[in-house]
């Protein structure tokens, strides 16, 4: 709260907004918070799909505090016009 409140920031983001980022993955990565022994928590806390979603969540979290729109998502991709139709001969 300190550093908070004096404006210190630490990679271009303020405290508060590095425990949004954190919070974010953990619970993209399958945990539950607060963080308790009791609390469900991923399986394979390795396993690099469990990882690749909190990363997912993370880089929403940070697109959100930068003002883009989400860079991580693909329907843009996938959203297009067939210019030729393919026809059976």
């Amino acid at each position: 709260m300190v550093h908070e409140r004096i404006g210190r920031k630490f990679g271009g983001y303020t405290p508060s907004e590095l425990l949004q980022i954190e919070v974010a993955f953990l619970q993209g990565c399958g945990y539950q918070l607060p963080l308790h022994h009791t609390h469900t928590k991923p399986d394979h806390t390795t396993d690099k799909d469990i990882l690749f979603d909190g990363l997912c969540e993370a880089v929403q979290v940070l697109c959100a505090l930068d003002g883009f729109s989400n860079i991580m998502d693909t329907t843009i991709l996938f959203d297009y016009q067939r210019e030729t139709q393919i026809t059976e001969v």
